[in-house]
């Protein structure tokens, strides 16, 4: 008759609960390192794991777990805290608060569904804990995780799934894999790269496209992929029948990387290649998330433009070049008038629909190398490179104009238009830094009392410029006039007149 397996994390509980396990005809594993215990479970089959809080004080350690919790059938996880008592954690990761009588009653019932009914009341000072010697099947474990140490210095998907090919050929030389990467954007699933012979480099970039399936659900298609006849035609010819097992690298339940390897689940390598998936997983998702919080940090996550940190970056980077080059920028900060108004008598998923309506207005009426920032929740600012005053205000007016004339949500029986007040300033004729010009610009939009206006800044009393916007003579250069192509400047045959550079339009 088998015994219940539990593994305890750290042992600080072994006093009171690790007693209660081995009174009752348990099998206990402790543990104190993370690598370790994941060797041993990628090959063990745990029915219960008790972890100390002390454990979970790395966040890395935290994180780790929970995603193992959900990729395991682990189903009995507990948390043990001396502070805020004791939690059951279930496959989502979600934590439920639970007590040491309730805990025992769990090990009681595994044991009463093996058939152990006695429990022993043997005294503590009676338990002999055995210690295993690890097996070379461990040790071959503890081996791959020191080898894919290389999967921590990647930087992007395909980094991570070409090393770990080149992982799994160092666990297991000589067989064959592939490493299939999903690219959402096109719902296809193409080959990445491969191991094992020198025929099957010509696999890469062959995969499935699933773009004309009905319903498709990467969730549930991409995890049940290996039954896809497409799929098993290109791994089959590849590995040429020979048997083989699929390992999914999920990100947010979703296989960004699936591997298939000539592997057996009844062989000592399947455990290997196991723990090295995990170990893969663990670090897609660091991928996945790092460049998420990249992106959430730079752009604002509803309407895609600059963050307010990165549109200020953007506008000092603009006051620097017009030093060098001598031509103006032009800086605008746009509210949506009454706002506040608007979030109370719409829900959320109403205001977000204005602002993306309101944000593609935008989008359509700049020019490709000018920059938008979502300041506030209703403020936006503009920074219109090479661009003079009077010009500023006419696009100012334009805009403006395109938001008041649009009716948003004409699906209802009383639409909605709205207005808009801007405050406007150029550089250099205004401020000598980017910083001064973005708090005089929402200062004044602060103590603005009036709607639909915008706020033309004046320099105070004897302000001097940084420097006096370029204006050439016709014969001081082969062509005088400057238009914008491509962001370019373009020389045109000389006209009969002084004009100033002018790259407004």
């Amino acid at each position: 008759m088998s015994k219940v397996r539990v593994a305890l994390l750290t042992g600080s509980k072994l006093p009171t609960l690790g007693a209660f396990i081995l009174h009752s005809g348990c099998s206990l594993d402790i543990y104190d390192d993370l690598d370790e215990f994941l060797v041993k479970a990628v090959s063990t089959e745990f029915q219960i794991i008790f972890c100390d809080e002390t454990f979970l004080k790395d966040e890395n350690n935290e994180d780790r777990l929970l995603r193992f919790i959900q990729r395991s059938t682990i189903s009995k996880f507990f948390l043990l805290s001396e502070r805020v008592g004791y939690y059951r954690i279930d496959s989502r990761g979600a934590f439920h608060p639970d007590d040491l009588s309730s805990i025992k009653k769990v090990i009681t019932k595994e044991l009463e569904e093996l058939g152990v009914n006695d429990l022993s009341n043997t005294s503590s000072d009676e338990i002999v804990i055995e210690i295993e010697e690890e097996t070379e099947e461990e040790k071959r474990s503890l081996d791959v995780l020191y080898e894919a140490q290389n999967l921590k210095k990647c930087q992007n998907l395909d980094d991570l799934g070409k090393a770990l090919i080149k992982n799994v050929n160092a666990a297991i030389p000589g067989k064959r894999a592939l490493v299939f990467k999903y690219l959402p954007n096109y719902c296809s699933l193409v080959v990445l790269s491969g191991t094992g012979s020198k025929s099957i480099s010509k696999y890469n970039g062959m995969g499935l496209n699933f773009s004309s399936a009905k319903d498709f659900n990467p969730k549930i298609h991409l995890n049940s992929v290996s039954g896809v006849p497409a799929f098993k035609k290109i791994v089959s010819q590849a590995f040429h029948n020979a048997e083989y097992e699929t390992f999914a690298i999920s990100v947010d339940g979703v296989a960004r990387l699936i591997m298939a390897v000539e592997v057996k689940k009844t062989e000592p390598s399947y455990s290997q290649i196991k723990l090295l998936s995990f170990l893969a997983e663990e670090k897609a998702n660091h991928i996945v998330i790092k460049s998420q919080y990249h992106k959430v940090k730079i752009h604002d996550e509803l309407t895609g433009f600059l963050t307010k940190e990165k549109f200020f970056e953007r506008m000092q980077d603009e006051y620097t070049r017009a030093q060098r080059i001598f031509l103006p920028v032009s800086v605008v900060v746009l509210e949506i008038d009454k706002f506040i108004e608007i979030k109370d008598n719409y829900n959320l998923q109403r205001v977000n629909t204005l602002l993306k309506m309101i944000s593609k207005i935008f989008s359509e009426n700049v020019r490709h190398n000018d920059y938008i920032g979502r300041l506030s929740d209703s403020r936006f600012g503009l920074l219109f490179p090479h661009m003079s005053y009077e010009n500023a205000i006419k696009k100012v007016d334009k805009l403006r104009s395109a938001i008041s004339q649009t009716k948003f949500f004409s699906d209802m029986q009383n639409d909605l238009s709205m207005t808009t007040s801007s405050s406007l300033l150029t550089y250099p004729k205004f401020s000598h830094t980017a910083d001064e010009g973005l708090v005089a610009l929402e200062n004044s939009l602060d103590r603005n009392t009036f709607t639909d206006t915008t706020i033309e800044l004046s320099p105070r009393e004897g302000f001097r410029p940084d420097f006096v916007e370029i204006e050439l003579p016709f014969s001081s250069f082969k062509s005088t006039k400057a238009k914008k192509r491509e962001g370019e400047i373009v020389l045109e045959e000389p006209q009969e007149q002084k004009i100033s550079i002018d790259l407004d339009d």
